[in-house]
């Protein structure tokens, strides 16, 4: 009966028993009382399955008749997966005797004899046949781990390509099931050291919304944390992971690796104390480290319903996120206090961060460069200073400061999606502008100016011919005797001014209504115009194109040497001929008072120069220097991230939604708005006038507007007494 129960045990827990029984009771194996030795000498060749894969790298080794089999010290006697697979249990020392046969068991499960010896005890007492251990029994713990791994991948990663990856350790009856459980597998892994993980296939597949699943079942986790802290690229940031088989230090060790702290989804089951019971672990990005319990799984179901792979993004919990920026307007401002210390930020990229925060729910914790390092450069070791270079090492999260999308920016660091635009200017000295007397000859151009002295120079002596016929028909006209009234006469209409008496001959009628009717449009049209220059400082014509400014022999001044290779890779010729003359500094201070100077043009986006034009260089709506019209290159704003950033795809969707409503134009506007009241930039204007006003935003007419009339006045007094001092003396001899 004993016999009887046991052959019925085992036909229950595997249904590889039945089989193997029948071998047994046509070579029935004798027990031999074992010692400690670790070894397992039999008889018989242990031959792979037919169904073993070709090529297997661990399947079908062969061991020839008599040779001792060592127990795997490091797979054997691993507590971890004694209750996991069969034959893991330290202690296991009985011997058997057989002849060869050649088994059907899944392939590869007896490339480890601590596998298939697990598989029978002897029973040293009562009888010498094989009995049912209690190890056997103890397949009902994969059972559970298969249930589980069946329920993660219903909830969690269906419909997703997944990847197995497995160590070769005693893991061949679970990883039989997987082989067969697994519904999307597009490829299987066997590591044993970590250059075999280069081999797989970290890409993301366009199933499950572009997210692969990976499966690990591992028995020892050395292989992995290696690789884990070398080759950043080689692995999915993006991807779910489960991994069975690690004790919990190792799970932790796993998530603070280098790759792991930078993946969303990383998961892992590790046994409990309890028989039949396994926690399930997930990392901790930001909201914390190391990893934390999430769920139980207690033989058939989870405690609990949770997510194994949430949301750890979009929604930050407060979390502090360090931030390295520094000032630069407009897209960042400091207001400090008396001791020097920064006590407010503003500015459009302090704006965004703090939209940023809003919607994620994170705290901000700011951070500068050293002093004059800014952006940052590369250095000769493969390292980078400034902002990058805090990127690049992992001492902050996120950098602004009107960061430029470029693939030269981009080494080291990775950017989000772009939220702004800007384009390259040059700044050049601004000539003063002209005199306001020049104002009486703007509103009419050159050639309207030459029409009208025509104009003047024909009426004159035509009104003079039709006086001299009026006279022969006996209707004289005294004003118009002479050839000179005639002129007086004609220039009188473009002043407004009538004739004293109306010539009465039709044909004189009409010429001179003609010259009225002249007068008046060149009158009101000269007076309209006017009104404009004299409110207006005109400047002389300066360079306003990349060829001007190329023959002009000015250099070019930039910070770093961005700017210089964007001018030597730029199309026009005469760009790629300033990056020869280009300057690289470290500050804008050291170039501005070269600029005032006349020595060079300063090259930076529109907007850092024209808030710049508008408040340190402006006085009474005037500025000592201007920005030339024709720009180049715009380039697109973004922030600056740690390569692979888990951040990045939750802050591209937000910045989508910041563009879209329009903010940052908002953000520039409040932020020059915010700048005009603070002691540093009070009284800037960009894009308004620095004169005087009175209510309603109307301006007086000033002296200086007007000084055009009084220099007529003055000239004409001066040269009134020059012909009459000449009249005079004429007289005085005579002559007149």
């Amino acid at each position: 009966m004993e016999i009887v129960a046991s052959v019925a045990v085992l036909m229950l827990v595997s249904p590889l028993s039945a089989t193997r029984w029948q071998f047994l009771q046509e070579n029935p194996l004798t027990p031999i009382h074992g010692d400690d030795t670790g070894s397992y000498p039999y008889q018989g060749e242990l031959r792979e399955s037919p169904g073993t894969p070709a090529g297997g790298a661990s399947y079908g080794n062969h061991v020839n008749p008599g040779q001792d089999v060592p127990l795997d010290e490091s797979y054997g006697k691993d507590a971890r997966w004694a209750s996991l697979y069969p034959g893991g249990q330290q202690g296991n020392r009985s011997r058997f005797r057989g002849t060869p046969f050649a088994s059907e068991v899944p392939p590869g499960a007896l490339d480890r004899s601590a596998a298939f010896r697990s598989l029978w005890n002897v029973q040293r007492e009562r009888s010498s046949l094989p009995v049912a251990p209690k190890a056997m029994l103890e397949e009902e713990e994969t059972s559970f781990v298969r249930e589980m791994l069946e329920a993660v991948l219903e909830r969690e990663m269906k419909g997703c390509d997944l990847v197995l990856i497995h160590d070769g350790g005693n893991t061949h009856q679970l990883l039989h099931h997987l082989l067969h459980l697994l519904p999307h597998l597009r490829q299987v892994v066997e590591i044993r050291r970590p250059e075999d993980l280069m081999g797989v296939l970290w890409s993301p597949t366009s199933s499950c919304e572009g997210v692969g699943g990976y499966i690990f079942l591992l028995h020892s986790s050395q292989p992995l944390l290696t690789f884990l802290n070398t080759d950043d690229n080689s692995w999915d940031y993006y991807g779910r992971y489960f991994m069975i088989g690690l004790q919990l230090g190792e799970l932790e060790a796993v998530s603070e690796s280098r790759k792991g702290r930078k993946t969303e989804h990383l998961a892992g089951v590790v046994k409990s104390s309890v028989e039949g019971e396994w926690e399930v672990y997930m990392n901790q990005i930001y909201c914390g480290s190391g990893i934390k319990r999430l769920a139980i799984w207690r033989r058939h179901r989870f405690t609990s319903q949770v997510e194994i792979y949430p949301d750890k993004i979009s929604n930050l919990r407060g979390s502090t996120l360090k931030v390295v920026t520094f000032v630069w307007e407009p897209s960042i401002f400091y207001q400090r206090g008396a001791d020097g210390e920064v006590t407010h930020r503003y500015g459009i990229d302090i704006l965004v961060i703090e939209a940023l925060a809003s919607a994620m729910n994170f705290t901000v914790e700011y951070q500068e460069p050293p002093n004059g390092e800014m952006w940052g450069t590369a250095t000769g070791n493969g390292t980078y200073t400034g902002l990058r270079g805090r990127l690049y090492r992992g001492e902050a999260d996120i950098g602004v400061a009107n960061m430029y999308f470029t693939l030269n920016q981009q080494v080291g660091i990775q950017f989000s999606a772009r939220y702004d635009t800007e384009f390259n200017c040059f700044l050049v000295r601004s000539e003063p502008p002209l005199p306001l007397w020049q104002a009486l000859s703007f509103p009419f151009s050159r050639w309207m100016w030459l029409a009208v002295f025509l104009c003047l120079l024909a009426s004159g002596p035509v009104l003079y011919l039709v006086a001299r016929g009026t006279a022969a028909c006996g209707e004289d006209i005294p004003e118009l005797r002479t050839l000179s009234s005639g002129f007086t006469y004609s220039f009188a209409t473009l002043l407004g001014k009538s004739a004293v008496r109306d010539p009465k001959p039709v044909s004189a009628h009409l010429l001179v209504l003609s010259l009225w009717l002249y007068g008046m449009i060149v009158t009101i049209a000269y007076s309209t115009n006017l009104t404009a220059f004299l409110l207006v400082s005109r400047r002389p014509y300066s360079m306003e194109t990349f060829k001007e400014l190329h023959d002009s022999g000015l250099r070019v001044f930039g910070l770093g040497d961005l700017f210089k290779q964007e001018l030597a890779s730029a199309s026009d010729i005469y760009l790629k001929e300033l990056s020869r003359t280009y300057e690289g500094y470290s500050s804008p201070g050291q170039i501005f008072p070269k600029v005032l100077e006349g020595q060079g043009a300063l090259l930076e986006n529109h907007g850092f120069l024209e808030f710049t034009a508008a408040t340190r260089f402006a006085s009474r709506g005037q500025s000592r220097v201007r920005i030339m019209k024709e720009c180049f290159a715009p380039y697109n704003i973004a922030m600056g991230l740690q390569t692979h950033s888990p951040l990045k795809r939750r802050l591209d969707v937000v910045l989508g939604w910041i563009q879209q409503a329009g903010l940052v134009r908002r953000f520039f506007l409040d932020s020059l708005r915010l700048a005009k009241t603070t002691k540093e930039y009070r009284g800037a204007s960009v894009g308004e006038g620095g004169e005087d006003r009175v209510e309603g935003g109307v301006i007086p007419l000033s002296l200086n507007h007007l000084q055009g009339a009084f220099l007529i006045v003055l000239i004409g007094s001066f040269v009134a007494t020059l012909v009459f001092l000449l009249e005079m003396y004429l007289m005085g001899r005579g002559v007149v």
